[in-house]
């Protein structure tokens, strides 16, 4: 695995607060958790003064979305690139907003989990027995 690949300790945190195939898969990578720090901490006031809209990245009436603007301040920190699932709210009148969203608007680049796949070429080997 490249040693460019990096998890944020709240989406750690996320994930394994659950038992399940993702958490224990997760618990025994050896992917690097990275901590907030003082500079990720900055990034994150960065992008919520950036843009009004942004504090609606995070969901607290369901106590979702809590990682998700720690993502993006992760990556602008490290000049990263954001791999997410989720898909760009492309409704005007909506007041929901997204990953990719506030990606784009703070100029962080982001990508889905199958382009991720393509660009590590990370090759799978099917068998049927």
């Amino acid at each position: 695995m490249s040693n460019n690949i990096f998890i944020p300790e709240l989406v750690y945190d996320e994930i394994t607060r659950t038992e399940d195939e993702l958490s224990s898969w997760l618990k025994s990578s050896k992917i690097p958790v990275h901590k907030i720090s003082e500079p990720v901490t900055e990034c994150l006031k960065k992008i919520y003064s950036h843009n009004p809209t942004h504090i609606n990245l995070v969901d607290n009436t369901k106590n979702r979305s809590i990682a998700d603007p720690w993502i993006i301040a992760h990556a602008i920190n490290q000049n990263a690139t954001v791999v997410t699932k989720e898909e760009k709210i492309t409704a005007s009148n909506s007041t929901k907003i997204k990953i990719p969203n506030v990606c784009e608007n703070m100029g962080v680049r982001w990508i889905n989990d199958f382009h991720f796949v393509q660009e590590q070429k990370i090759k799978f080997n099917c068998k049927i027995i």
